[in-house]
């Protein structure tokens, strides 16, 4: 049994990963480059989180598969519905896709 529980602990702390003895290094406050010379990553606050996922699903909304040969207002009224509905897009893009 003991063999047993030795053979795990040398399987585990041989798959283990090895830590980089690189320190991290700060380049200002709230700048890091993580040990990497070609990398610098900056804090983020939760507004450019939202301002990020608002404008992907505006995007998203804006490119939707329209119907061919629909007016202005036929297109407006889809854009606005995906946005209300964002399954919208995948329906109209279903109706091309079997015409």
């Amino acid at each position: 049994m003991s063999f047993l529980i030795i053979a795990l602990l040398v399987v585990v702390c041989a798959a283990a990963p090895v830590l980089s003895p690189k320190p991290l290094t700060i380049l200002g406050l709230g700048v890091t480059d993580y040990g990497a010379a070609n990398l610098v990553c900056f804090l983020t606050l939760a507004t450019n989180v939202l301002i990020f996922f608002l404008t992907n699903y505006v995007a998203n909304a804006a490119s939707t598969p329209l119907p061919h040969g629909a007016s202005t207002g036929k297109s407006i009224l889809a854009v606005l519905k995906s946005l209300a509905y964002p399954v919208t897009g995948f329906t109209f893009a279903v109706e091309a896709f079997m015409r």
